[in-house]
């Protein structure tokens, strides 16, 4: 399963440990903003994700991949295939 990006970035961020505060000041960015990006509240621009991934030390893909498609949880993972 994928992560949400705001997510990854929280989860990439505590590895690494490095605080909320400082990620923004490499980043160049609020700390609110962060809050935000990890919450999954917005998401980061084209800048800011290769800035991120630049401090996170990872390739940018892995930020800028899209977020994984919501599913309901009463569907069946496999679609055409009835249970008896």
């Amino acid at each position: 399963m994928r992560l949400p990006r705001g997510d990854r970035i929280k989860l990439l961020r505590q590895l690494r440990r490095i605080s909320v505060r400082r990620l923004a000041a490499k980043v160049g960015v609020s700390a609110t903003a962060i809050y935000d990006w990890e919450a999954n509240k917005w998401n980061p621009n084209d800048e800011n994700l290769w800035r991120l991934s630049r401090v996170l030390q990872v390739p940018v893909y892995v930020l800028a991949s899209p977020p994984p498609p919501e599913q309901d949880d009463d569907e069946d993972d496999e679609e055409g295939v009835e249970f008896v």
